[in-house]
């Protein structure tokens, strides 16, 4: 009994010992045989295992049926691994926990939401540029600004009358302007404001662009842009007559404080009426209402209105002082304006002693163009020079010795555009707004072989060294 017990016994400390220090064979080869004794040992141990089983799967199998023991080996061990890994291994077999991609996935969420926040900022910043660089308050404020520039550089004065008051309307240059467009010659806006900005830069030639504000009965006149045929008006907005002659009423005449009125209060204004009314009498009527209303005390007298007088070159200074002096195109005939305007441009009549024209700056460039001929009208008439024409679009301004030389009297220039005949222009008209011309451009004199001037009178308030102005530095003709 006790052979066989320690023989059992010893039996089974073999099989232990050997099970424990046994090198895994390779995963296809069979384990070798055992005795009698160990094989009844191995099979209670397959009943164990196989209840142990049930609680866990890592302990290797046991194949009672032939009588083997599964051990675990290293390949079933890797098989194990790789199929624990695999569950919890994402499905493009990379090695990035799932909380880890999915706290990637948030910032790239917060990312896209930050980027779409920032572009809409961007894109409506943008959008609310566009609008200001657009608007009203930036077209004219950047316009009124631009005539600061001018005013800082200007000592003006009105005409001294008591000298010069006898002399002809004809014998000056004044200075001239279209006086409500503060920028682009369409699609931009007209103010009462520029107006007034150019008043006080000594202009005192003022034109307006005047069209119906609607059609028909109830129409009233504004100041526009745009195209006589269909009275198209191509400006973004209008603005009534009526404000622009209480402007010009209220601070023309009026010795400046700083913020209204203007340096040469004394001076006669001049405005020009492009009519584009395409002759509705309910809307010339009421522009011949407003002038009565304010400036009754300062037309002139129906000796010099259109239907009594072809001599309007020839008033004396010093008769139209402080006085409102309306010229305008065809088209007011038959209206209550009729009696109102001194002069018109378009010649109507076809009267042979017409004595006003107006001519765009081209008309003087064109080969062959015979400027003895203007001189000489010039010397009896008056002659309007504009920078632009009906259709253009761009502000531009233009060399104005041609139109000095040949004795034109009302230069227009546009105010509102910076470059160095702006520049040269301003300078002409530094002091005063009316500057006598040479000697031999006024009346009574005679035409020479060529157009050609003295040097500056005396009696004007040029100066002909070179000037620097906050604009540019240029040196002024000598014939200016």
């Amino acid at each position: 009994m006790s052979a066989s017990n320690n023989s059992s016994s010893s039996g089974s400390t073999v099989s232990k010992v050997n099970m424990s220090n046994m090198t895994p064979p390779p995963s296809n080869a069979t384990p070798p045989n055992t005795s009698t004794s160990a094989n009844k040992q191995a099979n209670k141990q397959v009943n164990v295992s196989k209840s142990d089983s049930a609680k866990s799967e890592s302990k290797g199998n046991v194949n009672t049926s032939q009588n083997k023991v599964e051990v675990p080996t290293l390949g079933n061990v890797s098989k194990q691994s790789k199929n624990i890994t695999s569950k919890n291994t994402p499905a493009n077999n990379t090695t990035v926990p799932f909380e880890t991609t999915k706290e990637a996935t948030g910032v790239y969420e917060v990312v896209s939401e930050n980027y779409i926040i920032l572009l809409a900022l961007t894109l409506g910043i943008v959008v609310i540029g566009i609008i200001y660089f657009f608007s009203s308050s930036f077209r004219v404020g950047r316009a009124i600004d631009t005539t600061n520039i001018y005013k800082q550089y200007q000592t003006l004065g009105s005409l001294d009358y008591d000298k010069q008051g006898e002399r002809r309307l004809g014998d000056f240059y004044i200075c001239a302007y279209n006086a409500a467009h503060t920028g682009y010659q369409m699609y931009d806006y007209t103010s009462e404001e520029m107006v007034l900005a150019v008043l006080q830069c000594g202009a005192r030639y003022l034109e307006f662009n005047v069209f119906n504000s609607e059609f028909g009965e109830k129409a009233f006149p504004v100041a526009s842009m745009g195209w006589r045929a269909g009275e198209w008006k191509m400006m973004v907005n209008d603005t009534p007559m009526e404000k622009i002659f209480e402007i010009i009423a209220k601070n023309a005449f009026k010795m400046t404080d700083g913020k209204e009125g203007c340096d040469n209060p004394d001076d006669p204004v001049f405005i020009g009426l492009n009519l584009n009314t395409n002759s509705n009498l309910d809307c010339l009527n009421l522009l011949g209402y407003l002038f009565t209303k304010y400036f009754s005390n300062r037309l002139l007298p129906n000796t010099y209105s259109f239907q009594n007088s072809d001599d309007i070159a020839d008033i004396p200074m010093v008769q139209i002082m402080g006085k409102v002096v309306i010229f305008a195109s065809d088209g007011f005939q038959g209206s209550g304006l009729e009696e109102l305007v001194n002069y018109c441009w378009d010649n109507p009549k076809k009267q042979g002693k017409h004595r006003m024209q107006r001519l765009h700056y081209s008309e003087l460039e064109k080969p062959g163009f015979d400027k003895n001929a203007l001189i000489d009208y010039n010397r009896k008439g008056l002659t309007i020079i504009t920078p632009h024409m009906e259709g253009d679009f761009f502000n531009t301004n233009y060399n104005p010795i041609p139109a000095i030389e040949t004795g034109c009297q009302f230069i227009g220039f546009e105010f509102q555009y910076i470059d160095k005949n702006m520049d040269y222009y301003i300078t002409r008209f530094r002091k005063k707004a009316f500057v006598l011309k040479n000697e031999d451009l006024r009346k009574g004199k005679s035409n020479i072989t060529k157009p050609q001037t003295t040097k500056p009178n005396t009696e004007d308030t040029i100066t002909t060294t070179q000037v620097t102005t906050p604009v540019a530095t240029i040196a002024p003709n000598t014939n200016f």
